[in-house]
């Protein structure tokens, strides 16, 4: 068993785990934890506002927490007068005394707790499993896991926003610029992304406006922009769109993106970024004011007709310029129009809530997570597995980060689940 962590020593502290029967400082004074006091997360002690009953003194201050004594030395803390205001020094082995810069002794309490409680915690942080806790988590009270999970659907749109707020800021606030990033990242589905990312950045949501009266020159705009019209025309509809693409490069100053970015290797043909080029150009073909979009819809259908947009003919039977293809492409698949939604529109309609202080959008954007079926991926297919109860996308959204963001980490300590599961004794 490895060496106690002292994340775990801080979370007994913190929710009083440990045996408040017959607290005393190592001279002997009793203890009684009035407040554990704020966990601190930036440098000096670990816990500040703190209220400890010592002897007959009522304490406030500081309190550290440490596995030994002695680390009180090792960490130099008597040297820094960020700790002068520790009232207790909180330990599980006391192996020396020690004392403030000013030469006083500070007060030694030696936790006592149930063994059983570092036993759960170094069985979850030694595990090795899909998650720490794959084969206790359905023991775990489901109410406690449904609030987790309302919880984690919030935080995972926060930690969403944050990009987006940066694009805001990258824009000057043009939000109909961000949202056409964010589509196109989208539309690279993971595999994609960077690239797609590139080319929104190389061909701007502006420059695309100039033209938005002409689909032909939209789509040689995407197409040359993404470096696949630099070759010699394989046929008369990729040398159209080249010939195209060279009045818009001279006009706007383009410089088409490296061709060699684009993977195709062990996509379906329906993922093919020549496919997604063509399925952007057709919704930029249609509209570009996306904000318009946004406060003019009201429901996920509306949002689902939006996105069905077809496809132009010579993609329909054709998977690369010169290459056709059996089947017909027409226009985007349910289930990526839900991906899109979910990632691109749901995301930047809470933005947009948040910036203009309209607490009704924040909600819409739940509200659609909620109309929205499950997401099918592996992870989510896992938790079921598992025993999880998902049903609609703000469920399984909640259960990425969870997967993701806690579980990859090991951060079962800042999880409810993990949580229960270290405090059970039982």
């Amino acid at each position: 068993m490895v060496a106690m962590d002292e994340l775990l020593i801080q979370h007994i502290w913190q929710h009083a785990l440990y045996d408040s029967r017959n607290m005393h400082t190592t001279d002997g004074l009793a203890v009684e934890v009035v407040a554990p006091g704020m966990q601190n997360s930036d440098a000096g002690p670990d816990f500040m506002d703190s209220r400890v009953k010592i002897g007959t003194t009522l304490w406030a201050g500081c309190v550290e927490i440490h596995r030994k004594s002695s680390d009180w030395n090792q960490h130099r803390h008597s040297e820094n007068r960020l700790y002068d205001n520790v009232i207790l020094h909180v330990v599980v082995e006391h192996d020396m005394e020690i004392c403030t810069r000013q030469g006083e002794p500070i007060p030694v309490l030696q936790l006592k707790f149930h063994p059983k409680i570092e036993e759960n915690y170094q069985n979850l942080f030694q595990s090795r499993r899909w998650i720490p806790c794959e084969d206790k988590f359905g023991t775990v009270d489901s109410s406690l896991r449904s609030m987790w999970i309302e919880s984690l659907a919030v935080e995972r749109l926060e930690r969403k926003s944050i990009a987006i707020v940066e694009m805001l800021n990258e824009t000057n606030g043009h939000y109909n610029e961000v949202f056409y990033r964010l589509l196109a990242i989208n539309f690279g589905f993971k595999t994609n992304a960077i690239p797609f990312e590139m080319l929104s950045r190389q061909l701007s949501l502006q420059t695309l406006t100039k033209i938005s009266g002409n689909p032909m020159a939209i789509e040689a705009a995407l197409f040359g922009q993404a470096g696949f019209l630099e070759s010699s025309p394989v046929d008369a509809y990729q040398e159209g769109l080249q010939k195209e693409f060279q009045l818009l490069k001279h006009r706007f100053v383009l410089t088409p993106i490296d061709k060699g970015l684009w993977k195709f290797f062990r996509l379906r043909p329906a993922n093919f970024p020549t496919i997604r080029l063509a399925q952007l150009s057709a919704l930029l073909s249609r509209s570009v004011d996306f904000i318009g979009l946004i406060q003019g819809t009201k429901t996920v259908d509306q949002l689902h007709n939006y996105f069905l947009q077809p496809i132009g003919e010579y993609w329909q039977t054709h998977i690369s310029f010169g290459q056709k293809s059996k089947r017909r492409y027409v226009q985007l698949g349910t289930k990526s129009v839900e991906i899109v939604i979910i990632n691109t529109v749901i995301p930047f309609l809470f933005v947009y809530g948040q910036q203009h202080d309209d607490d009704t959008l924040k909600q819409l954007a739940f509200e659609w997570l909620e109309d929205i079926q499950a997401e099918e991926n592996t992870i989510v297919r896992k938790w079921q597995d598992l025993g999880a109860d998902i049903q609609n996308a703000r469920q399984s959204q909640a259960y990425l980060e969870l997967k993701n963001e806690y579980c990859n980490h090991h951060r079962c300590l800042e999880c409810p689940i993990g949580c229960a599961l270290v405090a059970d004794v039982g």
